[in-house]
């Protein structure tokens, strides 16, 4: 009896440890399917495709929570990009999620989207002047008045 009894528990203990990584490996939300959306996407705004790219980061954020910080940022710039054209609604669409990434991760920084029109850089400012302490050197001496052997020499003067 005593041999039955270890045998079944060792059997449950192997049928739990085997299922384990199962249970494991499933992740409650689709991170990879929204990472997906969102690379296509930004496909999508580099071709200039602004509603198709808005549908991939709307996707993009139901897919996954942690994602929103980002697809909503995305969403902001096509709604920007859109509104550029002098659409207001799309203007307001823009600050709208651009508030909500801000909301959703306040550190966020997009580093996969890189615009193809380029920045202008900051207005230069006048530098500032170094000034850089004097050194001692000695004076040339004309080659008339170069000393002899016969002559003594002077002292060379002391460097600080």
């Amino acid at each position: 009896m005593p041999k039955k009894i270890v045998l079944v528990l060792f059997s449950l203990m192997f049928l739990v440890v085997a299922t384990a990584p199962v249970f494991a490996e499933e992740e409650l939300f689709d991170t990879k399917g929204g990472t997906a959306k969102i690379e296509k996407g930004l496909s999508l705004l580099h071709s200039k495709k602004l509603d198709a790219a808005i549908e991939q980061f709307e996707d993009a954020a139901a897919a996954a929570p942690e994602l929103e910080a980002e697809a909503y940022y995305y969403l902001g710039y096509a709604y920007y990009l859109k509104g550029r054209a002098g659409d207001a609604e799309s203007r307001a669409k823009s600050k709208e999620y651009f508030d909500q990434a801000y909301e959703a991760n306040p550190n966020f920084t997009p580093s996969k989207f890189k615009p193809t029109e380029p920045i202008p850089a900051p207005a230069l400012q006048p530098q500032e002047k170094v000034v850089e302490s004097p050194t001692i050197t000695k004076p040339e001496t004309p080659a008339s008045a170069q000393p002899n052997d016969s002559q003594p020499k002077p002292a060379e003067p002391v460097k600080p």
